[in-house]
């Protein structure tokens, strides 16, 4: 659910960016066809394209489109009940391609987004984008494998009394799941609504929310659980328009050294490219229309796979520190020992390869700090020592280098 603006702006964009690639597409299958080549499912290929486009643009209200589109589309029909492309039905491809591609460079601008966040009246929590920190917050949620709920429900009070309840209510819900953001926000809110929106994460599954709600005056609630796509714009993929979610995540194992090689692959692809594009600039004007095509595509999709491999090519520090708590209270408790650890992290991102490696130094460090640096609890106290023992594990950013501390309260390693 998008409110009206935020929907529209995003499919502007899909629409603009898919019919460009799609134009270029098709000349470059009315090539396909003038020279013979797989002529079947050629006009299958060109009949889906100009399709799509027809479609997005009639959704879109783009009626100029949606008649060049249909144009092509009837001309197609017709080749595919004739069984074959004649010479005139080529130019004629052609000719239609051109105009549906002067009616697609016709059309307005479309606003640019710029990131505002649409007012709180907008009806519901999922027409508000979420800021950095939710969105962090949700990636957290989404790789602790819990799922995501939206919570809506009306508070039956007198308005004096709406603003405490809405927060005894809140603050339920608080102490039972991961609260990612609510609807009115309480910073912002005059106590002028009686309906509730929260969104928020749990490890289990409704029992726990439903628990939280149960509280005087608390009526009609629906629980609705999301995909993570629904409110992460990054994990939003399919077809927009027809509200469809997608898996939200795919999970793919690689080994690290096929993975470094398909970074750097990607990278000297994006640059051989760019290098054949200024170093023969002269020759490449001599290219037929439909080379320059391949050539321009073959440099968008080369530019799109190394986006797609860099984006997920990185690990935050967070998500690298974020199990180690859980892990100290665990080997603490298998050693019989106190522990607790204490993090501190800067914004600082690490490549997965690396991150991998720094993974497994930081758990042998922590290990050892557990099992060897951090005394037994009577130790502690004959020592005047607190309890529980502190490891204190921190990423700070050093100018271009990231540096890592793993440190402890304990008595230290033995002499060797």
């Amino acid at each position: 659910m998008e409110s009206h603006a935020v929907a529209e702006n995003r499919l502007n964009s899909m629409f603009r960016q898919d019919t460009e690639a799609m134009i270029d597409l098709l000349y470059l299958v009315v090539g396909r066809l003038q020279r013979g080549e797989s002529v079947g499912s050629s006009i299958d290929q060109a009949f889906r394209y100009a399709h799509s486009i027809r479609s997005e643009a009639s959704f879109l209200q783009y009626g100029s489109v949606v008649e060049a589109a249909r144009e092509l589309e009837s001309i197609l029909r017709g080749c595919r009940a004739r069984g074959g492309v004649s010479a005139e039905d080529v130019e004629a491809l052609r000719n239609a391609i051109v105009g549906l591609e002067h009616a697609f460079a016709s059309l307005p601008q479309a606003e640019s987004e710029d990131g505002a966040q649409p007012a709180a009246d907008s009806g519901s929590l999922l027409d508000i984008p979420l800021d950095q920190r939710r969105l962090r917050l949700l990636r957290d949620s989404r790789l602790r494998g819990e799922k995501l709920y939206l919570v809506r429900c009306r508070i039956a009070e007198m308005p004096q009394m709406l603003a405490p309840r809405l927060y005894l209510v809140i603050g339920n819900l608080e102490k039972a799941t991961h609260v990612l953001d609510t609807l009115p926000r309480l910073d912002e809110s005059e106590g002028d609504s009686d309906v509730l929106e929260v969104l928020c994460t749990v490890p289990g599954g409704e029992e726990a929310i439903r628990r939280a709600l149960m509280v005087d005056a608390v009526e009609d609630v629906e629980i609705q659980a999301l995909e993570y796509a629904a409110v992460d714009t990054q994990a939003r993929g399919g077809d927009a328009a027809s509200g469809q979610l997608p898996i939200s995540r795919v999970s793919v194992g690689i080994d690290t050294h096929e993975y470094e090689q398909l970074c750097l692959h990607a990278d000297e692809l994006t640059h051989q490219l760019r290098e054949i594009r200024t170093r023969d600039a002269e020759q490449l004007k001599t290219l037929s229309r439909e080379s320059q095509l391949r050539l321009a595509l073959s440099e968008r999709l080369a530019e799109a796979v190394g986006k797609t491999v860099y984006a997920n090519s990185y690990l935050s520090a967070h998500e690298l520190l974020e199990p180690l708590p859980t892990i100290v209270r665990r080997l603490a408790r298998d050693t019989g020992k106190e522990v607790k650890a204490q993090l501190s992290c800067d914004d600082v991102s690490l490549f997965l390869p690396v991150a991998d490696v720094l993974r497994d130094a930081i758990l042998h460090l922590v290990r050892n700090a557990v099992y060897h640096g951090i005394e037994p609890a009577v130790e502690r106290r004959s020592a005047g020592k607190q309890e529980p023992g502190v490891i204190r594990i921190a990423v700070r950013n050093e100018a271009a280098n990231a540096e890592i501390t793993v440190a402890d309260d304990g008595r230290g390693l033995p002499d060797p």
